[in-house]
């Protein structure tokens, strides 16, 4: 909307201005540049005083119509002080009256003070200012200060000074909330009022401005003068300013006939005109002519405006878009995203605004790309993250030379140490974690190999061979292609894992529902459930040679460390590939099992001390114990198995040789159904009657690898290939799941590729290693070979699934602490050192994700039975 003044004459500027900050300030010609003033408390004088304490200013927070926001703050008047008591300013200070310094002093100012956040002023009165206050009235103090002053001298800033102070009668109404300017001979300087005469002044004008609006109301209502409620809306702010300003009641006629032309000039124009007025001399008489044509071109000039701020806004959102199209960091649909600021950009912003705004979305849509490409690779990022690199790339560099410097040596044909184009996602994240916990380490040691000064105090594993055993147990531990690998930090001990529900139990009628009838739940929902992280602690040899870099040359025995890394980094890679798939196996097995109880074992001929359950009765589920990371059994055992020796219940043998004499059960086979029991030293025991109670696996093809008498070994074979496609066929039929993976041995995936359907098929084992598996593939399903002895899946036992239902999420990865000295069994040295790991992780899968795996096991019915 368009200003206009009462007389259709616009304001006359000030003869001076100066951008400060954002504020512009309007200065007098004898006013310094920068000079404010500010209301304090009235001044009381008792008779005969000739000296007394003022309070010249206070700290706080204060608006200005003309200068927005500011603040006095303890440090500016520290500074008032400073400088007062340096004489920055030259000359003593005076107060004067009404700020006519010419007219004489009214006191001088001795000392300044800060006392509770109020700048305090010893004065010494003279008698013209005695006079003005008793007698003439100048009851208020206006404070005179420059926030930043510069001496003309050297042109050094002081900062805050204050200039002097004026005693005067009233502050002007204008714009009062709650800083106004003061009524002064000179009127260039802005002047602050204190904030409690500020209230007092602002409740008094407000009622006579509300009072003069409603007796303006009842005048056009008696002249039937009729304003919509926009128009009035439009004039009523100007109305109260021009109001407050009234000195005297006896102009009240002038102002309302005043007021009453620019209403009939306003009603005239029609209900959809609507200015918004100011007044600059409220008790000027114009014309009714005047007065039509001031609104007739403000309607004009509001016309022309609208049209120039729909164009400016315009320029102005191009201008962003242009410059958000210009980050080339930045994808189409991030773009998209950001642009939502669009409408509130308007012509009224300058272009620095607009680039600004840009500039900060733009950072934004950064940390968005970044999360995206965070969250492509697994990571769960919070706050702001950014993909970087270290300083330099002292790690990058680092962990290039270990590995060129391994490679070199007579083991370097077994290490895989894939360089950072060809490692895996999982293996990304895991340096990633490494390198932060062990960026400091990795630095000092990159130093070390350069020759320079490095703290060598740190008897710990070198954190770049830490780096390397990393790199090279994920390198080849296939079972982690099978699984959802996740690198979390932030995991608590107990934390969720998402998965899919299907459920549509509750469909009828094919989905068809008619009209007034309940809608039935279904389809697929996500669904969390709780998984635990464990410790797994290992303790590896380790010679002095991969210890410790050569004091003398700073240089590393690669051959040391080759022969150590492939060592430790098997160990670690058998061990977190074993906990997989015993997992796993455990998780399909529990898919389906029945309970078996008091079922009697029959103890093996050819095996003294192992004991087989019946052949309707195998194979058997592990079971499993939820626990936290002290051990602490959470919740009840998981498919439980008690073993009972002459009808007593026996403990579960740990193998740590710390348990009490007496009888303990182990399950060697759980894939064969066999038992053995034996005593404190892991000694089998024969002769015993023995029962237990198990759970027994359903989802499952049994098949027996005895070739029958009149048949040729790979026409029997097809039967294993036919269980296969069986189990396959079930996944994809019954439970909607197609498998893309089967794990087994290698010597039962040769034995499966010598089938004659196999054969038949063109296909020969060694010929159809594929990219989705490291064996040859069965019925289209890539087959994978898992390199960590002991595992339960034996020889025996194909396992099918899907890829990615298992979890395994590492919260601290794997790492070192400082070898200790190993000891013998008299607690001696042994002259050998031992290093103690750790790792921090889950292994999971939900319970509606069972379905997604099943197994064949093909067996030697006549091997069991020995």
């Amino acid at each position: 909307m368009q200003r206009i003044n009462a007389s259709g004459i616009a304001p006359a500027s000030a003869k001076f201005a100066r951008m400060v900050g954002s504020r512009i300030f309007f200065l007098g010609e004898d006013d310094p540049t920068g000079t404010r003033r500010c209301m304090s408390n009235t001044v009381e004088l008792a008779e005969g005083v000739e000296r007394s304490w003022v309070t010249i200013t206070r700290t706080g927070s204060f608006t200005d119509p003309r200068y927005g926001r500011f603040e006095i703050t303890p440090t500016m008047l520290a500074q008032m002080v400073r400088n007062f008591d340096s004489r920055v300013l030259g000359q003593d200070i005076f107060l004067d009256v009404d700020h006519k310094p010419g007219d004489g002093a009214a006191a001088k100012i001795l000392a300044l003070k800060v006392d509770n956040g109020r700048l305090r002023a010893q004065v010494e009165w003279t008698d013209f200012g005695t006079d003005a206050v008793r007698k003439r009235g100048f009851r208020y103090l206006s404070a005179e200060f420059h926030e930043a002053f510069r001496d003309n001298e050297q042109g050094n800033e002081h900062g805050c000074v204050l200039l002097g102070a004026g005693l005067t009668i009233r502050p002007v109404i204008k714009r009062l909330d709650p800083v106004t300017l003061s009524v002064t001979a000179s009127t260039s300087g802005p002047v602050f009022v204190h904030p409690g005469l500020a209230r007092q002044l602002t409740e008094s004008l407000e009622t006579i401005a509300m009072n003069r609006w409603e007796k303006f109301l009842a005048h056009l209502k008696a002249r039937g003068i009729v304003l919509s409620e926009a128009q009035l809306a439009g004039i009523k702010e100007s109305f109260n300013m021009g109001a407050r300003a009234l000195a005297d009641d006896a102009d009240d006629a002038a102002f309302l006939t005043q007021w009453e032309g620019i209403a009939k000039a306003l009603a005239a124009a029609g209900s959809n005109a609507v200015v918004q007025l100011s007044v600059t001399n409220p008790v000027e008489q114009a014309t009714p002519e005047a007065i039509a044509a001031a609104v007739q071109k403000a309607l004009a000039d509001q016309a022309t405006a609208a049209q120039q701020a729909a164009t400016n806004t315009s320029a102005r959102q191009k201008l962003f878009t242009d410059t958000l199209a210009a980050a080339t960091t930045l994808s189409e649909q991030t773009r998209t995203q950001l642009s939502g600021v669009l409408p509130v950009i308007t012509g009224a912003w300058t272009e620095d605004q607009v680039r600004e705004l840009a500039a900060k979305q733009i950072a934004i849509g950064e940390q968005m790309e970044a999360n995206r490409k965070l969250a492509q690779m697994g990571y769960s990022a919070g706050g702001s993250p950014r993909i970087s690199v270290d300083d330099s790339n002292t790690i990058k560099s680092l962990a290039q030379a270990v590995h060129n410097g391994l490679r070199s040596t007579m083991l370097g044909h077994q290490l895989r140490l894939p360089d950072e184009d060809k490692q895996t996602p999982f293996q990304k994240k895991l340096l990633a974690a490494f390198d932060e916990a062990n960026a400091q380490r990795l630095h000092d040691e990159s130093k070390r190999l350069a020759g320079g000064p490095v703290e060598s105090g740190d008897l710990s594993l070198p954190a770049s061979y830490q780096r390397a055993v990393l790199l090279e147990a994920t390198s080849d531990n296939r079972v982690l292609d099978l699984v959802a690998t996740n690198v979390d930090l932030t995991a608590a001990p107990t934390h969720s894992i998402p998965y899919e529900k299907r459920d549509i139990s509750a469909l009828r009628n094919d989905g068809v529902v008619y009209e007034g009838q309940e809608i039935p739940p279904g389809g697929v929902s996500i669904e969390n459930d709780y998984a635990y992280i464990v410790p797994m602690k290992i303790s590896l040899d380790v010679t002095n040679e991969a210890a410790y870099f050569s004091l003398r040359n700073s240089l590393i025995n690669y051959d040391a460390w080759a022969r150590a890394l492939v060592s430790n980094s098997r160990v670690m890679r058998e061990n977190v590939g074993r906990r997989i798939a015993n997992h796993m196996q455990r998780e399909s097995a529990a898919y389906g099992a029945v309970v078996r109880n008091a079922v009697a074992l029959t103890e093996s001929a050819g095996n003294p001390g192992t004991y087989r359950v019946p052949a309707d009765r195998f194979p058997i589920v592990r079971p499993w114990q939820p626990r936290d990371l002290k051990g602490t059994a959470i919740g009840s055992e998981q498919q439980p198995m008690v073993v009972r020796v002459g009808g007593t219940a026996r403990p579960r043998y740990d193998g740590s040789g710390t348990q009490a004499a007496g009888n303990y059960y182990r399950v060697v086979n759980y894939n064969l159904g066999l038992v053995q029991i034996v005593n404190q030293a892991g000694v089998p025991q024969t002769g015993l009657t023995i029962t237990a109670d198990f759970y027994q696996e359903t989802n499952i093809v049994l098949f027996d690898l005895d070739v029958p008498n009149g048949v040729e070994k790979v026409k029997h074979l097809n039967g294993l290939i036919q269980a296969f496609g069986d189990r396959k066929a079930r996944l994809a039929q019954d439970r909607f799941v197609q498998p893309d993976f089967a794990l087994m041995a290698y010597t039962l995936n040769d034995e499966a590729t010598n089938a004659e359907q196999y054969t038949a098929a063109g296909k020969r084992a060694d010929s159809s290693v594929t990219v989705s598996g490291d064996l040859a593939d069965i019925k289209g399903v890539g087959c994978w070979s898992t390199n960590a002895p002991g595992i339960d899946l034996g020889e025996e036992r194909i396992i099918m699934g899907q890829r990615g239902a298992t979890a395994y999420t590492i919260a601290k990865p794997f790492g070192f602490g400082a070898p200790f000295e190993a000891v013998g069994p008299n607690g001696r040295p042994t002259g050998r050192k031992l290093s103690y790991g750790e790792e921090f992780s889950s292994i999971h899968v939900p319970t509606e994700y069972r379905a997604r795996f099943t197994s064949v096991v093909a067996y030697s019915a006549t091997g069991r039975a020995a």
